[in-house]
């Protein structure tokens, strides 16, 4: 059950045209989505959610959000999805699958027009980065500090 009317909307509109850009909204994801940077979520089938992912859900408070996939629990049906912010200190509850909308293909950062600056979530940057959030926990508490200097 979904308790953000729009989430539907944006859940049929990924099925449908097979994206959605959304725009970011804070520093759960710093830095690798930053605020105002756009962020591409394209359609995606279970079978291809893997830990790394950065995923497009509704949370449990109907809060579309934006975070890591960091593990996978269970197995066929009643499988759910455990996400996490890059500074967050610790992971958000999980959801099913008919909870999330898509998984992110490209950033799209900068002063707007043909001046934005397109990263692929496919790029070398965007690996690296993942595999080491996903490594390397401990980095949260970092960025925690240094988001917390930020305006």
């Amino acid at each position: 059950m979904h308790r953000n009317p729009g989430f539907a909307i944006i859940k049929k509109r990924v099925a449908e045209k097979g994206y959605m850009t959304i725009p970011s909204n804070g520093y759960s994801m710093y830095p690798a989505i930053r605020p105002g940077d756009e962020c591409v979520f394209k359609r995606v089938e279970e079978r291809e959610l893997a830990p790394g992912d950065i995923l497009l859900f509704e949370n449990e408070h109907g809060i579309l959000v934006g975070h890591r996939l960091v593990r996978i629990e269970g197995a066929g049906p009643g499988r759910s999805y455990v996400c996490k912010g890059d500074t967050n200190l610790h992971p958000d509850l999980p959801v099913a699958f008919d909870s999330i909308a898509g998984k992110l293909s490209e950033i799209s950062r900068g002063n707007g027009g043909s001046r934005r600056r397109r990263i692929s979530n496919d790029s070398r940057t965007m690996a690296i980065w993942g595999r080491t959030m996903m490594k390397a926990p401990i980095l949260s508490v970092l960025l925690r500090k240094w988001v917390g200097r930020l305006p």
